[in-house]
């Protein structure tokens, strides 16, 4: 019998799949519009004039007809090489930001001192000195920011969690404005260009540590990949030493690190460094500290590939913003990906009828190590929340069932697992997932017909695009948790009663260890476990 909704399902991923490999190959036929070709060509002046080196990037680059903008390179960049080097005078540091009055602590501080600097920007209209800056930054499709969407987008998302943080999203930016406005000495500004500022800040910001944001033109025009592995660094270029890395925090740093193979670091350099050592340049030890470090006129940001990574002549070129979800990446970046193995899906879980005792221990003794959210109403429903990640078992999940079944049977005394126990935790765990799963009620043949008529028209509307990504990817992350303890409760079943207990098989897995430790006698066993782990887990 055919699963139409399973194949259905596989339609959608490979349209979705299909848009999102065109998002890489450029539009040759596109055309920019004179308009925003003056402004990309005032940017490049001002970014020349000032010292920036971008000698193998172009851009802009359309994908997808103009909708998407990028850049890409123009000769072959290799495996750990410098291919973009920022001044810091063209750099907006929220360290560096003096606002007249003292702003309130607000959730995103950094964020609001750079909103304010770039609304004083805005003020002084031609005479500001980041006006080319400000012109491009104008010319986003701010429309495909969730905190701009229309009712009928929110309707069609029609997801109460992430619909309540954009709602909270809209919320703070008008209590940031309002501040603003109270607080500081400007006292009006147009709300609608404020709410641009600030969405614009939050996507394009460099966090350097929790107290410290960084806008770095050019730089912040690289589309997001998470699979990309490059770093970002600060060279002093007065005495030619390191003094900040993306790569490093102070507790894995080792005396004596030199950057070896530096040439790179001098190609831009007006001074006479023929007496320098070009083959390695230091880390500043000694004084480094990832929280306090000072950056001045001297010092360059530079953008690097890593071991791992290179961009062939004409590949577009990418950054990688960190670990983000789907989720995050809507309501933050305005977009969603279908292949993101940094996804996670956050579900409910209601316990209804539980007794006081478990709830409160659950609420009070382990919500930092199990859920992310958690009530108990009078109604003795414990009601919390949790995160499936996409690429790994979900601890929290899976203990909060190991410890509910633990305080049913034996409460505080000691307890030894055994296998029939385990089972039932994890048959418990996949019960849910299997009730969740049937509960997403993803329109998948709307889906179907959505995006078909994008791919055969070839017009897009980036918001159903994203919603849609969104909403299919949020069931994928779950389908996949179910695979995983499916094939841990087959494994678990076929154990006898002396294997070590489970929960180091659970860990083993998670972090795809040698199994040799976990089982002595189940050869067999272990050669399944270890076939599935580096052939079968989704990457």
């Amino acid at each position: 019998m055919v699963d139409t909704q399973k194949e259905s399902k596989n339609l959608v991923i490979d349209l979705l799949c299909q848009i999102s490999k065109s998002e890489n190959v450029e539009d040759k036929e596109y055309k920019f519009p004179n308009d925003i070709q003056e402004f990309y060509s005032n940017f490049k002046n001002w970014l020349d004039k000032n010292g920036a080196i971008y000698q193998n990037i172009e851009f802009p680059i359309p994908y997808l007809k103009g909708r998407l903008i990028g850049c890409k390179t123009t000769k072959k960049i290799e495996q750990n090489t410098a291919f973009l080097y920022i001044p810091y005078k063209l750099i907006i540091d929220s360290e560096k930001i003096e606002v007249k009055t003292t702003l309130p602590s607000l959730s995103r501080h950094n964020s609001t001192k750079i909103a304010y600097f770039l609304m004083k920007e805005f003020d002084k209209g031609d005479n500001s000195f980041y006006k080319p800056y400000l012109d491009l930054m104008l010319t986003n499709n701010f429309s495909n920011y969730p905190v701009f969407w229309n009712e009928e987008d929110s309707v069609e998302l029609n997801d109460k969690d992430v619909d309540d943080k954009i709602s909270n999203y809209k919320d703070e930016i008008k209590q940031t404005y309002d501040l603003i406005i109270k607080k500081t000495d400007i006292k009006e500004f147009d709300p609608i260009l404020f709410r641009k500022i600030y969405a614009f800040v939050i996507s394009r910001q460099f966090s350097i540590n929790e107290n410290r944001t960084l806008l770095i033109p050019l730089a912040d025009l690289l589309n997001h990949n998470p699979i990309i592995d490059v770093k970002y660094e600060f060279l002093d270029t007065n005495e030619y030493k390191m003094i900040y890395s993306s790569e490093y925090d102070k507790e894995n740093i080792k005396d004596n690190m030199v950057y070896t193979n530096c040439e790179k670091y001098f190609e831009f350099s007006k001074k006479d460094v023929s007496n320098i050592d070009k083959t390695k340049i230091p880390f500043d030890i000694k004084s480094y500290d990832k929280q306090k470090f000072d950056l001045n006129e001297n010092n360059y940001f530079i953008l690097s590939t890593n071991s791992n990574q290179v961009f062939n002549e004409g590949e577009q070129i990418f950054n990688n913003y960190g670990e983000c979800s789907n989720e995050y990446l809507l309501i933050n970046y305005s977009f969603c990906l279908i292949d993101n193995k940094y996804d996670s899906s956050n579900i409910i879980h209601i316990t209804k009828h539980a007794d006081k005792f478990t709830a409160n221990f659950v609420l009070e003794h382990m919500m930092k190590n199990l859920v992310n959210l958690g009530t108990y109403d009078v109604d003795n429903c414990l009601q919390l929340q949790f995160k499936i990640p996409r690429n790994k078992i979900s601890t929290k999940a899976f203990n909060f069932f190991k410890y509910i079944n633990i305080l049913g049977r034996m409460r505080f005394e000691d307890y030894v697992f055994i296998k029939k126990i385990e089972i039932e935790i994890l048959e418990s765990y996949l019960q849910f997932l299997n009730e969740t799963i049937t509960n997403n009620k993803f329109p998948i043949f709307k889906a179907i017909n959505i995006i078909k008529d994008m791919v055969s028209r070839g017009t897009f509307n980036d918001n159903q695009k994203n919603i849609i990504t969104f909403k299919l990817t949020q069931k994928i992350n779950v389908e996949i948790q179910k695979e995983y303890i499916q094939f841990m409760l087959n494994i678990v079943s076929k154990c006898d009663e002396n294997t070590k207990s489970y929960t180091e098989l659970f860990k083993a897995i998670d972090e795809e260890k040698n199994f040799k430790s976990i089982y002595v006698s189940l050869d067999k066993i272990k050669k399944v476990v270890k076939k599935f782990v580096t052939n079968k887990l989704p990457h």
